[in-house]
């Protein structure tokens, strides 16, 4: 235990974090993540959720280690070493070091300057320049931390198996690792578990998704053509779709609530200091004295992760009496199944309460709108909903 620190968080309880982890958490680097709300400009809308991506990410990193002790305890066969433990322990607690102001809106912001740019990205150069910065290379390699090791660390947080020279030699042996943090096959993920459940907590809406359970039947199996991957027990499958909706809940009744994609693009706005910020498409048919210094469009989507696909297709199950055979439910399996997972409207954000130029928003809003069989709703950019 002399190489492990503890905090005591309000999701988790008591959490066990490794030393190493704690020399990370100790840089100024890692310490601005205390400043940066997890939800973005939810905060404006649901006052309680003041929480911030460095506890987040505290708890990524716990949950990160804590699955993958349960795969090594109930599956002591598998090639997993303390290595691999405080290399999955680290690529959680470091998944979100390169978010930027406001979380995701800041991604936003650089992304309608037209610069390609992603907050996983940063995170893997984030790691990189705190680990050279602070000399860390020796403490690494105290623990049996290697140059791959580092490289692995990198590949985990951006769920990618290719590293600049190739694939990364631990997938073929260890690919189900990949899927702890950053799963890129069907999104069931420990980040997701921890802000499902940090989030909710914080903008008091209800959970039913139960993580313990989820980890506890968790698997990792080799799949014929696709490697090894993490799979679950059949009778989780009602569980894991508990997730699946749970993200969609928290979509449409908080992160993309009409006041914060209101204050997202007053904030974009300001820091463009223009006028075609989150601009979907044109309107047609606009009267001459409307320009697009009138309004801004803002794109809302609600899925279950995977846009019009149920993500539990894409996810691999066992039963009790044959663990080693993985198998795909059948849709018909689930309980009360939705039918469709993807939920597309388009928010018209006035900039001005011009009465004609509001008329003509509105009217030319509704017909491209109809041609496009797309839902919308239109409000001002003060909140005054039409």
């Amino acid at each position: 235990m002399d190489d492990y620190k503890v905090f005591h968080d309000c999701i988790h309880g008591l959490m066990t974090i490794h030393s190493l982890c704690a020399r990370i958490i100790d840089t100024p680097e890692f310490q601005r993540l205390r400043n940066l709300k997890q939800t973005g400009f939810c905060y404006w809308v649901f006052p309680g959720a003041c929480h911030n991506r460095f506890e987040h990410s505290l708890g990524t990193g716990f949950l990160a280690r804590k699955m993958t002790e349960e795969l090594k305890r109930h599956q002591p066969d598998l090639p997993l070493t303390s290595e691999d433990l405080l290399c999955v322990e680290i690529a959680g607690l470091c998944h979100d070091l390169g978010h930027g102001p406001f979380s995701h809106t800041w991604e936003r912001f650089v992304q309608a300057t037209g610069i390609s740019w992603q907050h996983e990205d940063m995170s893997t150069k984030l790691l990189q320049y705190i680990i050279d910065k602070y000399s860390l290379k020796g403490e690494f390699l105290q623990f049996g931390l290697s140059e791959v090791h580092i490289s692995f660390i990198k590949c985990l947080i951006n769920g990618n198996k290719m590293t600049d020279k190739g694939i990364h030699p631990f997938w073929n042996q260890k690919g189900f690792l990949w899927d702890i943090v950053a799963n890129k096959r069907n999104g069931i993920d420990v980040d997701k578990c921890d802000y499902f459940l940090r989030d909710s907590y914080h903008l008091g809406i209800k959970n039913t998704f139960n993580h313990e359970r989820m980890m506890k039947f968790a698997r990792a199996l080799f799949i014929p053509g696709q490697g090894w991957q993490i799979c679950f027990r059949e009778k989780e499958a009602n569980n894991l779709q508990d997730m699946f909706y749970q993200r969609a809940q928290l979509h449409r009744r908080a992160y993309q609530h009409k006041v914060n994609c209101i204050l997202e693009c007053m904030f974009i706005d300001a820091m463009l200091k223009a006028n075609d910020s989150f601009t979907l498409f044109d309107l047609s048919g606009l009267p001459s004295f409307v320009s697009d210094e009138h309004y801004c469009l803002r794109g809302i989507v609600v899925d279950f992760g995977m846009k019009q696909e149920n993500p539990l297709q894409s996810v691999h199950f066992y039963v009790k009496h044959s663990p080693e055979k993985p198998f795909h439910l059948p849709n018909e399996s689930l309980f009360l199944g939705p039918k469709r997972f993807l939920e597309e409207k388009v928010l018209l954000l006035s900039r001005t309460e011009d009465p004609e130029i509001i008329a003509a928003l509105q009217a030319s809003f509704c017909q491209t709108i109809g041609s496009l069989g797309l839902i919308g709703g239109y409000c001002s950019i003060n909140g005054a909903e039409h």
